[in-house]
């Protein structure tokens, strides 16, 4: 199985993150725990967790130039800031 968790509510994403301006809408570990006990009991190959990594992972399955040119200006901003 693998796991897509997104942005977690973790001391390290505290640390390591160039934005914590939206800490509280990350997901906590125990909603992520939560999500893949539910799909490893489903017996499901992979978990992505909430709406908007569904749609960016659906972005890069699809259009995967269109999501690395997001990713890349995502980070590149934040680097430069």
């Amino acid at each position: 199985m693998t796991v897509y968790p997104g942005p977690t509510r973790t001391a390290s994403t505290r640390r390591d993150s160039l934005d914590n301006s939206r800490e509280a809408r990350r997901m906590s570990p125990e909603a992520l725990a939560a999500a893949v006990v539910r799909v490893v009991q489903r017996r499901e190959r992979a978990i992505v967790s909430g709406v908007g990594n569904r749609l960016f992972a659906v972005i890069w399955r699809w259009f995967p130039a269109l999501g690395e040119w997001d990713m890349k200006k995502t980070l590149w901003e934040k680097l430069r800031a």
